[in-house]
């Protein structure tokens, strides 16, 4: 429920950052916003890791790396940019109503293509 909130207030409030700064400066602003929270997590697991469940804990190795989990990245961008983008255009509920419809057609297909199971 809380990642919708944010969701929906993180794209608002960049809409609303766009229309002093423009979507290329506010998109820059929020990912370097985005990395700062991320270095103070992952500094605070670093010093604390007794303090977050496992799946947070820093694990594996650099070598682990694959290309194509930058995807990760460059998705996420097209979300923000994207989502930002339709609320300015048609407003926050019909942009979420079309993105959650859009992510239940994409969970069927992904939990078929690459978690082997049955579309409901």
């Amino acid at each position: 429920v809380l990642a919708g909130v944010f969701g929906v207030l993180q794209a608002g409030i960049n809409r609303l950052i766009a229309q002093s700064w423009g979507f290329s400066s506010t998109l820059l602003f929020s990912g370097v916003t985005f990395v700062g929270f991320n270095l103070l997590l992952y500094a605070f697991v670093h010093v604390k890791p007794e303090l977050v469940p496992a799946s947070y804990r820093i694990q594996g190795a650099l070598s682990d790396f694959r290309v194509w989990w930058l995807l990760s990245g460059l998705f996420g961008f097209l979300l923000v940019a994207s989502i930002a983008t339709a609320i300015g255009q048609i407003g926050a509920l019909q942009a979420f109503v079309f993105c959650v419809a859009a992510q239940l057609v994409a969970s069927n297909i992904w939990d078929y293509l690459v978690e082997s199971k049955d579309p409901t």
